[in-house]
C-alpha cells in the first residue's frame, strides 16, 4: 500500500490556487499520462471505474498520482455495456445522463473533467451551474461545451485534447490507448513515468512491463 502524502488531487488543486501557483502544462500532461495508463490498465481487465474525478485521484508526491476509489467500479464481459447510473452527478457523461448504455468512454469523460479541473484551478465539474442547480448542470453537460482552459497558460494542443475527452458523443472520444499515443502524453509516459518502473516490484512491475509491451511503447 502506498502512502499518498498530499491527499487527493482536489486538495492539491485547492492548495495550488491558494498559493497562486497554477500547474504547468508539463505537470498537466504528466497527470494525464498517468491517468491514461491507469485507465488503460483497468479497461484491459474489463473494469469500468465509473467515478473518475479529482477527489478520486490520490497524490503520492509532486505530480505522482494513483487512481483510487473503485467502490462503484464494475467488471464487464467483452463487448458488454453498463446501464445503471453510477458516479458523481457533475462528472457523469452525456450517455449516462441520457439513460443510454455506456462503456469505457464514460471513464474517458471523467478523465477529461479531471484534467479540465487541473488546468482551470477548480475542483468542481467544468459543467457545474453557477446556481449549483442539479438540473442546470445536467443541461450543461448535455448541451453546452466546457469553458475553455486558460489560453495564456496552456497550449492549443492541450485544449484540443481536453475537448476530445469531453466530446458529447462517445464515438468521438478517444479510448485510453489513443490518449497515451498523443505525442505530448507519450512524451510524459517515456520521460516521467517509465523511469519510475524499476521502483516497482513483484506483480506491480510485471503488470507495468506487460502494459508497455501491449501498448508497444
Amino acid at each position: 500500500m502506498q502512502l499518498c502524502m498530499q491527499g487527493d488531487l482536489g486538495q492539491v488543486i485547492t492548495s495550488r490556487v491558494a498559493a497562486s501557483s497554477p500547474f504547468s502544462e508539463i505537470e498537466v500532461f504528466c497527470v494525464l499520462a498517468q491517468m491514461a495508463l491507469a485507465v488503460e490498465f483497468i479497461h484491459s481487465k474489463g473494469v469500468l471505474h465509473r467515478d473518475i474525478k479529482p477527489q478520486n485521484v490520490l497524490v503520492l508526491d509532486g505530480v505522482r498520482i494513483v487512481l483510487g476509489d473503485l467502490g462503484v467500479a464494475r467488471k464487464l464481459d467483452a463487448g458488454a455495456m453498463a446501464q445503471t447510473r453510477k458516479g458523481t452527478l457533475g462528472f457523469l457523461c452525456p450517455e449516462i445522463l441520457s439513460d443510454q448504455p455506456y462503456g469505457v468512454k464514460a471513464d474517458i469523460w471523467g478523465v477529461g473533467c479531471t484534467i479540465h479541473a487541473l488546468a482551470s484551478g477548480k475542483t468542481t465539474s467544468p459543467f457545474e451551474s453557477n446556481s449549483r442547480n442539479a438540473l442546470a448542470s445536467i443541461q450543461k453537460i448535455l448541451n453546452e461545451p466546457p469553458a475553455p482552459i486558460p489560453t495564456t497558460t496552456y497550449s492549443a494542443d492541450l485544449q484540443r485534447i481536453v475537448n476530445s475527452l469531453l466530446s458529447k458523443d462517445p464515438v468521438n472520444r478517444p479510448d485510453a490507448r489513443q490518449v497515451i499515443m498523443e505525442p505530448a502524453v507519450k512524451l510524459q509516459v517515456n520521460s516521467f513515468f517509465r523511469p519510475l518502473v524499476p521502483l516497482f516490484t513483484g506483480e506491480a512491475k510485471v503488470s507495468l512491463d506487460a502494459q508497455f509491451v501491449r501498448l508497444g511503447i
